[in-house]
């Protein structure tokens, strides 16, 4: 956990230097059920927030940490996985100034708290993007991907498909472009 916690402000305070570009701040509130898991649990992120720098028009580095606790039915809630993700997407404009589309990469770490399991997730994300004002938005994107076990469970295969969809909301501060 203490060394999650280095690597992520270690990775703020590098991306700070562009902090005068717009950053995003964002809520990501996610959970994770995986149809391939033999356990059925519900895992929700204790942290939800992202984090995102536009270095360039319409280019955007975001950082989401994650750190889920497990919930079990029988058992008490536990840390599962312990971990980030970074994204990379370019954004185009829509037909309405309200609208705005995205497509990008991302590639995402974590480690299994539990059963010392470690995964790389990493695939495309396209999205739309609805903007209330200048700075409220709200994005939807699926995320289409594998998932590549580095030490992969008895039985289990090395590489498995990834389907996420990510829906976040959050606030653009500094002068948008």
């Amino acid at each position: 956990m203490k060394t999650l916690l280095w690597s992520v402000l270690v990775a703020l305070a590098l991306f700070f230097p562009v902090a005068a570009q717009p950053v995003y701040w964002g809520v990501f509130p996610s959970v994770l059920v995986e149809p391939y898991d033999d356990v059925e649990a519900l895992e929700v992120n204790l942290i939800p927030l992202i984090l995102g720098f536009e270095f360039s028009p319409g280019l955007r580095l975001e950082v989401r940490p994650l750190v889920d606790l497990q919930l079990l039915e029988g058992r008490s809630p536990a840390l599962s996985h312990l971990g980030g993700t970074f994204t990379l997407t370019k954004t185009f404009l829509g037909e309405s100034p309200r609208v705005s589309w995205h497509l990008g990469g991302f590639l995402s770490a974590n480690v299994n708290a539990i059963d010392g399991g470690v995964v790389v997730i990493s695939g495309v994300e396209p999205g739309v993007t609805w903007t209330a004002d200048d700075q409220f938005s709200l994005t939807l994107s699926p995320q289409p991907g594998v998932d590549w076990f580095l030490r992969p469970g008895a039985g289990q295969a090395p590489l498995l498909p990834h389907l996420g969809l990510v829906v976040h909301f959050g606030w653009t501060t500094g002068e948008t472009n």
